[in-house]
């Protein structure tokens, strides 16, 4: 087997390079697990209202060829306030079910031509899986051995997964900035254009599908100088970062004019509590709210979760192999449980519903910002969780398993 040669600027880690063919044998399989995970859950049921309403529009926009249907009852409803699909838009055609970010329903929409059935389910599939893929490519950079065990947890034991199983545009937003996080770090080392134009293009396709792409665009074109101590390559990585952002927003109004819409600004609803009060609560039910309902199967939950800190920590300072292996054995127990006894119920919190994240974070040592991936990667995830915070709604994402509008930072 030939070992290609670690790239300039990389860190060789304890593991080899994974070939090229291995890798995306890998991809290949994920792709066909997450795929087959969609026959078992199936599309005879929507999670939320989102998910109906890009379908209603993908439908309109396949046997309609036009975004709006008119008013059902004109003579007792002649403005169309009262359309039967909830939180429509007025378009010149009639109303349309999900205008807002045209570009998604116009994908779900291709989706639908190959099987109306499963073509949906199908784009979120494909976001899934390319974010996962790139996410192992990012962790390649770090340590070589590390890109199929991140390809397989990003796709299999992250919220990723559950948002692949639904008709939203998540995991294409996902896909996109992890793509424009890649090419980013590609140019940092070898300052080639194709790779800014690279930024430019997946941080404008997550600003036309995802309305936080904006967050992570601004998050983006602060870390890149940040994070290369302020070089050249890292503040031309800002300033496309920006100007992507930019042209997301200019092409999405005007892609809106053409469908005859107009949009107001997205300003978060408060509660009446205060800014501040309401960032709590956000906070609390993105980060650490076990579930929907009181239920002593939660604590299942967060047992798992402190079991697995005690190991991170014990781990850390070289304890015994034999206690650390039990103690993530005792958490696999807990979650197992929680899962076969808890029903359906959605987990909200991210500290719970993917734990890795936060345990890998504790995990981390001051030594391991010296690499500039890890120390890039790092900042943009920060800054973006932040700006989530402070721009979202008082109750999170509302209805979701792990922080839907964090998906981005995954």
């Amino acid at each position: 087997m030939i070992i290609s040669p670690v790239e300039p600027g990389l860190t060789p880690g304890s593991g080899q390079r994974t070939t090229g063919h291995s890798y995306r044998s890998h991809v290949a399989a994920l792709a066909l697990v997450v795929a087959l995970l969609s026959l078992f859950v199936g599309t005879d049921s929507s999670w939320s209202g989102d998910e109906g309403a890009a379908l209603h529009q993908a439908r309109i926009l396949v046997e309609h060829d036009r975004w709006g249907l008119p008013s059902t009852l004109p003579a007792v409803d002649p403005e169309g306030d009262w359309f039967p699909i909830r939180h429509s838009w007025p378009v010149e055609s009639g109303m349309a079910p999900l205008a807002k970010r045209p570009l998604y329903p116009v994908l779900v929409s291709v989706g639908w031509l190959v099987s109306p059935k499963w073509g949906p389910v199908a784009v979120s599939v494909l976001g899934a899986v390319v974010a996962a893929a790139a996410s192992g490519l990012i962790a390649r950079r770090i340590r070589p051995a590390l890109d199929r065990p991140t390809l397989w947890v990003a796709g299999l034991g992250s919220p990723l997964l559950f948002d692949s199983q639904i008709v939203i545009a998540h995991t294409l937003g996902a896909a996109a900035v992890t793509l424009a996080v890649l090419n980013a770090l590609r140019f940092f080392d070898h300052h080639r254009r194709l790779d800014l134009a690279g930024v430019f293009a997946f941080v404008t396709l997550a600003g036309l599908v995802r309305s936080e792409a904006v967050l992570a665009a601004l998050a983006l074109a602060l870390a890149a100088p940040i994070a290369t101590r302020f070089t050249r390559a890292g503040r031309q990585v800002g300033v496309v970062a920006l100007a992507a952002a930019g042209a997301a927003w200019m092409l999405e109004r005007f892609t809106l004019g053409l469908i005859g819409v107009r949009v107001a600004p997205l300003v978060p609803g408060g509660s009446g509590a205060g800014w501040v009060a309401d960032r709590w609560t956000g906070f609390w039910a993105t980060w650490f709210q076990p579930g929907y309902r009181d239920d002593p199967l939660e604590l299942m939950l967060v047992g798992a979760v402190v079991l697995m800190a005690v190991a991170v920590v014990l781990a850390r300072k070289r304890a015994g192999v034999e206690l650390v292996t039990a103690l993530v054995g005792a958490a696999a127990g807990l979650i197992l449980a929680r899962l076969l006894l808890g029903g359906g119920a959605t987990v909200p919190g991210i500290v719970w519903a993917f734990p890795l994240a936060p345990l890998g974070v504790m995990a981390q040592k001051r030594a391991h910002l010296d690499d500039l991936t890890v120390r890039f990667v790092l900042i943009t995830a920060a800054l973006f969780a932040g700006a989530v915070l402070a721009t979202q709604y008082p109750t999170g994402g509302t209805w979701e398993w792990g922080w839907r509008y964090f998906a981005i930072a995954v």
